[in-house]
């Protein structure tokens, strides 16, 4: 993914979403990478190119418990919303699993959802 400012993005990914740092591979400091639980990683790259952001195409991610996550970002001053726009609610999908939907510094869409896959 591209960034404008490395550092704020690092802070974002280690500290809102809670991923975890690992090696680069020696590629150098304007990319950092991020390991997930089930061995995806996540590589950010520093760069002034101008990526389009869309909702529909986003990361997704799963937690135990949304309402927590939600007061989390709530406390973190981190604006979300459901998939129609509507602020500080969540979608509940036709399955029972409900999620929400907030934006990285950079403007790339997240969802959080509390499904169990």
């Amino acid at each position: 993914m591209r960034v404008k400012d490395l550092k704020t993005s690092v802070n974002f990914y280690g500290n809102v979403l809670g991923l975890e740092q690992i090696s680069n591979g020696g590629l150098g400091d304007h990319i950092k990478w991020f390991q997930l639980n089930n061995k995806v990683q996540l590589h950010l790259v520093e760069s002034e190119e101008v990526v389009e952001k869309n909702k529909g195409v986003h990361s997704a991610f799963n937690t135990d418990d949304l309402s927590e996550f939600m007061g989390f970002l709530r406390t973190k001053n981190i604006p979300f919303e459901n998939w129609k726009g509507e602020k500080n609610t969540i979608t509940n999908r036709p399955d029972g699993i409900r999620q929400i939907y907030f934006q990285d510094p950079d403007g790339y869409w997240i969802e959080v959802n509390d499904s169990t896959v």
